[in-house]
């Protein structure tokens, strides 16, 4: 019998579909309700941003607020005094004048810190009358009980407002240079508690130049973001300092023998490191760690420079300089006359000056095997007329030996110190056109009674900060007992 409709089957169908309506309603529901929940949230938490604290800065407002305070203080420094670094001339008050004198500055920074610029600071400095300045010279930083032994080495801050200094008694120094003032820090407890028996590499011949204490400081760098001081010594050790606490960072491990330079790269975290183990280490301080060891000195190697461009010079007791290229593992070697360079120095990206045993001065281009400039007898014992050179004249073999170059950052200033009584000052001359420096010609002469174990110049060439021991840097072979131990600071007057 057929079905009716509207019987039990199409109940159930109907009851089914009610069900099934009911339920899509209530998602429907829960749906609206969670999406006004996220529309609430929405709300409340723009309303807190706008009632609380602005938004987070992002990276390109930050880059670009800096940008504005820098460019605001150059305009402050502008219209408040003649910037004397940089040899700009002054403005002549047309239109756009403090615009174009901005540009200048600018210009002039960025190839300053590129290591393009190349500003003339020894035409306008004043020659001193060496015979009428007193034998010491200059003015002693912090007094003659800071280095209680010779110092060794000598460095300034990034703002030239601080100075750094280390020295054979193992004391390290932080000076205000303006104040004269001194501030110690202490070396790490297992370095203070080291034997002064220093075993050096079992394949390295023992020289004289390997005793002394464990304790004692042979070279000292400072980082160009003024951040951080690297020191070194008998240790075998490279020593990191925090240049705002004073606090001991950490310890570079890995030399065989005393750690005898260090230098940092502009612009970057890389620290080199030579050692009388023949190598020239590169660590990272921002990481700090290890990154690689450059091979090639036959001898101990006795001074470290390096700027921008990763190419490291370092100068050894084999008669040779090395020019080493790090990105493409390559070296170029130079040959000196002399057995030992005593010091180096880069004066741009393509020419250095070093100052050899044999008190020759010399200027070398990566172009050339050969020195395209030499000066003999650099710092001679007397002079033509056979008078002493200065008081603090040591008399001996070794008095006339470079044991120090300095350079003016971007500039043709050179200083050069030795142990005859005098910190002479050069000007490194380029062509009529620019190029090549062609001559070497001497500006004037500072008094250091003693050993000028270390140099350093002032950006600005104001003044110039010396290392003065009674003995020399990397050995005892003579002594001046009449000298004093210290950092000496010598004002250099500019016209």
């Amino acid at each position: 019998m057929a079905k009716r409709p509207g019987g039990q089957g199409s109940r159930a169908a109907k009851r089914a579909r009610k069900a099934a309506d009911k339920e899509l309603k209530e998602h429907a529901i829960d749906d609206q309700d969670g999406d006004d929940f996220f529309v609430h949230s929405e709300q409340e938490q723009s309303g807190s941003e706008s009632d609380g604290e602005e938004p987070e800065e992002t990276q390109e407002e930050k880059r670009l607020r800096l940008a504005r305070d820098y460019i605001k203080r150059l305009q402050e420094a502008a219209s408040s005094e003649e910037d004397e670094g940089s040899g700009e001339e002054p403005d002549d008050g047309g239109e756009g004048g403090d615009a174009d004198v901005l540009q200048r500055r600018l210009q002039n920074r960025a190839q300053l810190e590129a290591g393009h610029a190349f500003r003339r600071l020894a035409s306008r400095l004043r020659a001193v009358d060496l015979a009428a300045c007193p034998a010491a010279g200059g003015r002693l930083l912090g007094g003659h009980r800071a280095h209680r032994l010779p110092p060794t080495g000598v460095c300034l801050g990034r703002s030239d407002e601080l100075a750094f200094s280390v020295g054979k008694d193992g004391a390290i120094f932080k000076w205000d240079v303006e104040r004269g003032a001194g501030e110690r820090w202490a070396q790490p407890e297992d370095v203070k508690a080291a034997r002064d028996e220093a075993d050096p590499a079992t394949w390295v011949k023992r020289g004289p130049r390997q005793g002394g204490s464990r304790r004692g400081l042979l070279a000292c760098a400072a980082s160009a973001d003024g951040r951080y001081l690297a020191v070194g010594g008998g240790a075998r050790r490279v020593l990191l300092y925090d240049v705002r606490t004073g606090k001991h960072v950490v310890s570079f491990p890995g030399h065989r023998d005393a750690v005898s330079a260090l230098a940092f790269r502009d612009g970057g975290a890389e620290l080199y490191s030579g050692s009388f183990d023949r190598t020239v280490k590169v660590w990272n301080t921002e990481l700090r760690a290890y990154m690689d060891t450059l091979f090639g000195p036959q001898a101990q190697i006795t001074c470290v420079d390096v700027r921008r461009a990763e190419r490291v010079l370092a100068g050894a007791m084999d008669h040779t300089v090395r020019l080493f290229k790090v990105p493409d593992e390559t070296q170029l070697v130079f040959r000196s006359r002399s057995m030992t360079v005593e010091a180096c120095r880069l004066l741009t990206s393509s020419e250095f000056v070093t100052g050899d045993q044999d008190g020759t001065l010399a200027v070398w281009s990566h172009l050339s095997k050969k020195p395209s400039l030499v000066v003999n007898d650099a710092h001679p014992r007397t002079l033509e007329n056979g008078a002493a050179v200065g008081a603090g004249c040591v008399g001996e073999a070794c008095a006339s030996w470079i044991s120090s170059i300095a350079v003016a950052k971007g500039s043709d200033l050179v200083a050069s110190g030795a142990g005859n009584g005098a910190i002479r000052l050069w000007e490194a001359r380029c062509g009529s056109k620019g190029g090549p420096i062609k001559s070497l010609r001497p500006v004037c002469a500072l008094p250091a009674r003693g050993f000028v174990n270390g140099l350093a110049v002032a950006e600005s060439g104001r003044f110039l900060l010396a290392a003065v021991g009674q003995e020399p840097r990397l050995g005892r072979w003579a002594r001046d007992a009449k000298a004093r131990n210290g950092v000496f600071l010598h004002q250099l007057e500019l016209a």
